[in-house]
């Protein structure tokens, strides 16, 4: 009797394990693909902008007088070169085009970060 209720007890629990783990099967249609296009989107060492004003100026030197060398409008995503101070101490960011106020930007360590908020501002 007792060998009994331990085979029966036994019996119970592998179909509750198999019932359990054969629900656990991987879903491989749920591949995430990343876009290579951009060799450097995921490098520890680069940076990511993203313009937080409807509209931007870009200037040739960190300072609010220097010339005029771009423009950029909120929601464009560019890699970051650098960041430099004013003679006020303002943090300044520097791109290719020229020069922002930290102020006028949002800085993320990856592309894919910075396009999904650049895209959220383009659909307002």
């Amino acid at each position: 009797m007792i060998f009994m209720r331990k085979n029966l007890f036994c019996a119970a629990l592998l179909l509750i394990l198999t019932v359990f783990l054969s629900g656990c099967k991987r879903d491989k249609s749920l591949n995430i693909e990343l876009d290579n296009s951009e060799p450097l989107a995921l490098a520890v060492d680069i940076e990511w902008a993203v313009l937080s004003e409807p509209y931007v100026t870009f200037r040739d030197v960190q300072e609010w007088d220097g010339k005029e060398s771009g423009h950029g409008k909120k929601g464009d995503v560019l890699q970051v070169k650098g960041y430099s101070y004013s003679s006020t101490n303002e943090k300044w960011v520097k791109f290719e085009k020229g020069y922002l106020p930290l102020k006028s930007v949002q800085i993320f360590t990856n592309k894919f970060q910075a396009d999904k908020v650049g895209k959220g501002y383009t659909e307002e």
